[in-house]
């Protein structure tokens, strides 16, 4: 089943999906949540917005077929942090020249430049678990400009790049501790 993300703020990206399915989108504070039952599959997909442009989805669920979220959005791409708690998750971007998998207990950081194709596709027909944090760098930047230039070169280069111009991509694992 193709999704087509118009937004990557979770409230949005939340609504949207739920629209695309049929389903109804409950807000509650901070969260905004999808229950699936019945023909989609089961479980629940939530987008959470916090402050400083932070925002963060929560996939627990099966779904009945394999889902490929396809991103299309005019505002530049935030950076991601991935992490997959159970079963697979792939990951296209930079107009398919970055493609990857993460399997239970692996992560990863990527920055997606600004008017580039981003996939990101959940297997069907088994138990899900990822958590998809992201990470808005104009908003956020605002908020950690004294620290930035502490960071590790390659990370202070994608925080400051708000126009998301360069791709960025890391991979590795993670304990649940």
């Amino acid at each position: 089943m193709k999704i087509l993300i118009d937004n990557y703020q979770p409230h949005k990206l939340i609504k949207n999906v739920a629209m695309q399915l049929g389903l109804e989108s409950k807000l509650d504070c901070l969260e905004r949540r999808i229950v699936l039952s019945g023909k989609h599959g089961k479980g629940k997909i939530c987008g959470f917005l916090f402050s400083d442009g932070i925002g963060l989805l929560l996939f627990d669920c099966m779904l009945n077929k394999d889902w490929e979220m396809e991103f299309n959005s005019d505002s530049p791409p935030p950076i991601i942090f991935n992490f997959v708690i159970e079963s697979e998750f792939w990951h296209t971007f930079n107009n398919e020249d970055i493609r990857y998998q993460l399997n239970p207990l692996e992560g990863s950081i990527t920055a997606c430049p600004n008017s580039s194709k981003e996939i990101m596709k959940i297997p069907g027909k088994r138990k899900v678990m990822f958590v998809t944090l992201m990470i808005d760098r104009e908003m956020y930047l605002k908020k950690i400009d004294c620290i930035v230039e502490k960071m590790p070169d390659k990370l202070s280069d994608i925080f400051t790049d708000s126009n998301a111009q360069r791709p960025f991509f890391y991979q590795g694992n993670y304990s649940i501790s």
